[in-house]
């Protein structure tokens, strides 16, 4: 086992070299390949452990309390009957803290095939109660659901990340010409998950939408179908200066009555590199989820007292 909060000396001492040994493939004396894994610590809440498959598997373990600082304050103020959806979950580097330290559910949906079978592996050695994590291989898409697509990959590798689903475009939505290699998968869209995931009315509802581009689409079928309405809060990645589609949708949410913190994003604005401009966008409704004026209950009141108090909304 692997610790990433060990000592910068153990790392930084010929890292490459380090990290290369420990990723060597081991067999046990009965032949079979011995799974690696991390320790990851978070704070006071506990450890959690995520597998050592490769570089970029500890990468994202080993920068779990840095990377995206304000996605941990969000989840931190979750009351422990919320749901959460974490669509776009990678090898579940936010769904494993999140159900054993969070939420009473989450529904953790990733539509690369190799990173789920990752996610699942995570499940499985973080021991978690079945009832708390449900994890799903399906893309989400509103254009490209009830069918089968071309998922376009930037690198079939474990842990990677920014591949698009229904058309070979990059991040930034610019169509690209050169070949990717592809993967076919199944989609549907936001509102059927919903609606298929049984989640009881009493409850706040969270989403968690990191699909590297294409986040307008996903979140379409919320404001078609009125789910919108039923969210307690849900977080997007977006770079509204740049990309026209996330200004738009940026725009949709705060004309159906959601806000955000400015604090709050440009505390996770990437200043500069690949991803300039992007940063996680966390959406509340302005007032509490209801039914015709009726709050749906003293929970998820709370949760919108919890919200707005701690983001100065």
């Amino acid at each position: 086992m692997v610790t990433p909060n060990q000592t910068s000396k153990f790392w930084n001492e010929d890292r490459a070299k380090r990290l290369k040994d420990t990723l060597k493939p081991e067999i046990d004396s009965e032949g079979n390949l011995v799974q690696k894994f991390c320790q990851v610590k978070y704070n006071s809440y506990g450890t959690f452990l995520i597998c050592l498959t490769n570089e970029t598997t500890y990468g994202r373990s080993a920068t779990f309390l840095t990377k995206e600082p304000t996605t941990l304050e969000w989840l931190q103020q979750f009351k422990k009957e919320s749901w959460l959806l974490d669509i776009g979950a990678n090898i579940g580097i936010y769904s494993i803290p999140a159900a054993i330290f969070h939420a009473s559910k989450v529904i953790s949906v990733e539509v690369e095939p190799s990173n789920y079978a990752e996610l699942l592996k995570n499940i499985q050695i973080n021991k978690i109660n079945p009832e708390k994590i449900d994890a799903v291989l399906l893309g989400i898409s509103t254009k490209h659901a009830n069918k089968l697509n071309k998922l376009y990959l930037t690198k079939d590798e474990i842990g990677s990340s920014c591949h698009q689903l229904g058309e070979n475009r990059d991040f930034m939505l610019r169509p690209l010409k050169t070949d990717r290699p592809t993967k076919s998968v199944y989609s549907i869209s936001l509102a059927q998950l919903i609606q298929g995931s049984s989640i009881p009315n009493n409850v706040p509802l969270h989403i968690k939408v990191d699909v590297d581009g294409i986040e307008c689409d996903v979140c379409e079928s919320l404001f078609t179908s009125g789910l919108i309405k039923r969210l307690s809060s849900i977080q997007v990645e977006l770079n509204p200066i740049n990309i026209i589609e996330h200004n738009e949708l940026k725009n949709r949410f705060i004309n159906n009555n959601f806000t955000y913190s400015e604090d709050q994003v440009e505390r996770m604005r990437e200043k500069d590199g690949t991803f300039k401009d992007f940063s996680n966008y966390i959406f509340f409704p302005k007032e509490c989820p209801n039914n015709d004026g009726e709050v749906l209950s003293r929970e998820i009141e709370e949760q919108h007292f919890i919200f707005h108090q701690f983001y100065n909304l």
